[in-house]
């Protein structure tokens, strides 16, 4: 059975019906894709955004836009029951999305890895699949205690710069961005800035002196 459900949304402030088991599922974020492919449930995914061809093969599926550009006509032709997205700038897009009707769900912009793997699991709920999700986490959780083993003595001062389309941004400390560093190895440089994305500050970056 794949009876219907409603689930509320916060990042959206509404209800959403969906079925228990999504099958026609539209991914616009490249980290929920390579979520969603890590668990095997690939072949309930219709559409991916441009990016996500970065970290999986998305074979013949269509690309239903980018991270902040939507090709309306390609995402209707693909009849979703469910679209991914997520907070931050892609937030407007979803907003937009969902006020023309389409099953628009959309997980937090994580602060720390922990809420990386947090929305895994809400990703595994969505989906109907909290086994998969819960041994995704495992393993996820298990590679960050082992990097955590073999912190190198010093740790290299790291710049991150992200690019969301056309807004260049540095990673501060209230991002998953610094976690990753940090568990890289590195120092993150900004890692004090009480921020997940501040906006460039090169003259800063160049007074920093980052080794990578």
């Amino acid at each position: 059975m794949n009876a219907a459900r409603t689930l509320r949304c916060e990042p959206l402030d509404r209800q959403l019906g969906l079925p228990a088991r999504p099958r026609r599922v539209v991914s616009l974020v490249a980290g929920l894709t390579e979520a969603l492919w890590a668990m095997g449930l690939e072949d309930r995914v219709v559409g991916v955004s441009h990016y996500c061809r970065r970290y999986v093969d998305p074979g013949a599926r269509a690309v239903a836009g980018d991270y902040l550009r939507v090709d309306d006509a390609a995402l209707d032709a693909l009849n979703p029951d469910l679209v991914l997205m997520t907070g931050g700038v892609q937030l407007g897009v979803a907003r937009r999305l969902a006020a023309a009707g389409r099953p628009v769900y959309v997980l937090p912009l994580p602060d720390s890895l922990a809420g990386v793997l947090e929305n895994i699991r809400r990703l595994g709920a969505l989906m109907g699949e909290m086994a998969a999700a819960q041994a995704l986490t495992a393993r996820m959780e298990r590679a960050v205690m082992a990097l955590r083993a073999v912190v190198p003595a010093r740790r290299p001062r790291v710049y991150a710069e992200l690019w969301f389309g056309r807004h260049p941004r540095m990673a501060g400390g209230l991002t998953f961005i610094h976690d990753l560093i940090e568990l890289a190895g590195g120092e993150n440089i900004w890692a004090d800035v009480p921020e997940g994305y501040p906006k460039l500050d090169l003259p800063g970056v160049v007074a920093a002196r980052p080794e990578i």
